[in-house]
C-alpha cells in the first residue's frame, strides 16, 4: 500500500508527472458542472489578484507622471509669461537659453513629444490669457522657432491619424503658426469632411499667395452657416496682420446653391470699408433679381453712405414687396436725406405698410429726419388710433417701451 504509486522506483521527474497525469483523469471523473465550476473559480483566483496589481501600478504610475508635468507646467508657466511680456525683443538664443535652464541635464537634448505637447498647452494658455495684443510677436515668434512648432505640427499631420491631425491643424491656428502651404494642400481633398474642413481653414490662415483659392476656385465648396464665424476670424487676422485680402465681389458671382455667402460677403464689405468695391456692388444691386440680396445690398450701400444709390430707391421702392421695402427705407434713414420730399415718401410709406417692422422702420427713419420729419412724426401720432401709439411711444423712448409692441 505505501508503494502503491512506485514512488520509490521512479525519479522526481516522473514522480510529479505521473502525479499530474492521475489527478487529471481522477479529476475526468467528477460531474461535468463540478469540473466546470473548478476551472472557473481557478481562473477567477488568479485573474483578480493579477488585475488588482495591473491596477494598482498602473494608476501608480498615472500618478508620478501627472504630477512631473504639473511640476513642469509650473517651472515652464513663470518662464513663458517673463518671456512673452517682455518689453525688449530678446534673441533666439537668450529664449534658448530661458528654456534650456529649467531642462537640467537634459538642456542640450531634443525635445521630446511629451515635453512639445506639454509646452505648447502652455503656451496657448498664455495666447488666449494675454490675448495677441498684448504679448511680445518677436519673443513669441522666438519660443515658436526655438521649440520648432511647426516643424512637430507637420510632422504629427503627415504621420497620424485623422484624430490628431485635426488637433494638430487647430492647434496651429491657434498658436498663429504658420505651416507650408503644401501640407495644408494634401487634406484639402480628404475624404474625412470634418480633416478636410480645418485643412482649408489652416491654409487660408497662414498662405500668403493664393489663400482663397479653396473658396473661390473650387467647385465643390458650398457656403454653411457655420462657416460664416470661421471665414470672418480668418479675414480679421488677415487685415489686422496686412495679408492679402479678397475681392469679396468675386466671392458674390460664385456659383452658390444658396445666397448665404453672397450674404456674407456683403457683409463684409461694409465691416471691412471696401470702398474699391462699392461701385461694383451698386452695380450688383441693380443686376440681382433676389429681393433678400438686393435688399441687403441696399441696406450695406445706405449704412457706408453711397450717395449715387438715392434716386435708385425711389423707383425700387414701388415695385418692392416686404423685406426690399424695408431696406430700402432703412438706407434712406441710414443716408440721412433730409427734405419735404423724403418726408412725405416716408408718410405715404407708412400709410402702406402692411407689417409691424415695415411700419416701425418708417417711423424710425421720420423720426430722424431732422424738424421736419419730427413734425411730421407728431402728426401722424397725433391722428393714429389708439391701437397704433404703442409703435411711437416705442421710437420716442425704445428703453423704456421695450414690449410695448410685438414684433
Amino acid at each position: 500500500m505505501d508503494n502503491y504509486y512506485g514512488f520509490y522506483e521512479l525519479g522526481y521527474i516522473e514522480y510529479y508527472w505521473y502525479f499530474l497525469y492521475s489527478l487529471y483523469y481522477d479529476f475526468l471523473e467528477y460531474p461535468l458542472m463540478v469540473r466546470v465550476c473548478s476551472v472557473i473559480l481557478t481562473l477567477l483566483f488568479l485573474i483578480i489578484p493579477t488585475s488588482c496589481i495591473v491596477l494598482v501600478v498602473r494608476n501608480h504610475l498615472i500618478q508620478r507622471h501627472l504630477r512631473k508635468l504639473e511640476k513642469a507646467r509650473k517651472m515652464y508657466l513663470e518662464t513663458f509669461r517673463k518671456i512673452l511680456t517682455d518689453e525688449n525683443d530678446l534673441s533666439a538664443e537668450r529664449v534658448r537659453e530661458m528654456i534650456s535652464e529649467k531642462r537640467g541635464k537634459r538642456a542640450e537634448a531634443k525635445f521630446t513629444n511629451d515635453e512639445l505637447n506639454l509646452l505648447t498647452q502652455i503656451l496657448k494658455e498664455k495666447v488666449q490669457e494675454y490675448n495677441r495684443k498684448k504679448i511680445n510677436r518677436n519673443n513669441y515668434q522666438q519660443i515658436l522657432t526655438v521649440l520648432n512648432v511647426a516643424g512637430w505640427l507637420e510632422d504629427t499631420i503627415e504621420k497620424k491619424g485623422v484624430k490628431r491631425c485635426i488637433e494638430a491643424f487647430n492647434l496651429a491656428q491657434v498658436l498663429d503658426c504658420p505651416l507650408r502651404g503644401s501640407v495644408s494642400a494634401r487634406f484639402a481633398y480628404h475624404k474625412d469632411l470634418h480633416l478636410r474642413k480645418v485643412a482649408r481653414i489652416t491654409y487660408m490662415l497662414t498662405n500668403k499667395e493664393d489663400p482663397y483659392r479653396y473658396v473661390e476656385g473650387n467647385h465643390d465648396y458650398v457656403y454653411m452657416d457655420s462657416d460664416g464665424p470661421i471665414l470672418h476670424d480668418i479675414l480679421m487676422y488677415r487685415h489686422d496682420n496686412g495679408l492679402m485680402m479678397p475681392n469679396f465681389m468675386d466671392w458674390i458671382k460664385l456659383d452658390q446653391p444658396t445666397n448665404k455667402l453672397r450674404l456674407f460677403s456683403i457683409t463684409e464689405i461694409l465691416y471691412f470699408k471696401k470702398e474699391e468695391e462699392y461701385d461694383e456692388l451698386y452695380a450688383y444691386m441693380h443686376e440681382t433679381k433676389d429681393p433678400i440680396v438686393k435688399g441687403n445690398a441696399i441696406r450695406v450701400l445706405g449704412q457706408i453712405g453711397y450717395r449715387k444709390v438715392e434716386n435708385d430707391l425711389y423707383d425700387i421702392f414701388n415695385s418692392a414687396q416686404g423685406f426690399l421695402r424695408v431696406s430700402i427705407i432703412a438706407a434712406l434713414r441710414d443716408l440721412g436725406v433730409r427734405g419735404a420730399e423724403v418726408v412725405d415718401f416716408f408718410k405715404k410709406a407708412y400709410a402702406k405698410a402692411r407689417r409691424e417692422n415695415e411700419a416701425m422702420t418708417v417711423l424710425d427713419a421720420l423720426y430722424n429726419c431732422g424738424a421736419e420729419g419730427r413734425l411730421a412724426f407728431s402728426e401722424l401720432e397725433s391722428t393714429a388710433p389708439e391701437s397704433e401709439k404703442k409703435r411711437f411711444a416705442h421710437i420716442m423712448n425704445p428703453i423704456t417701451n421695450d414690449r410695448a409692441y410685438e414684433r
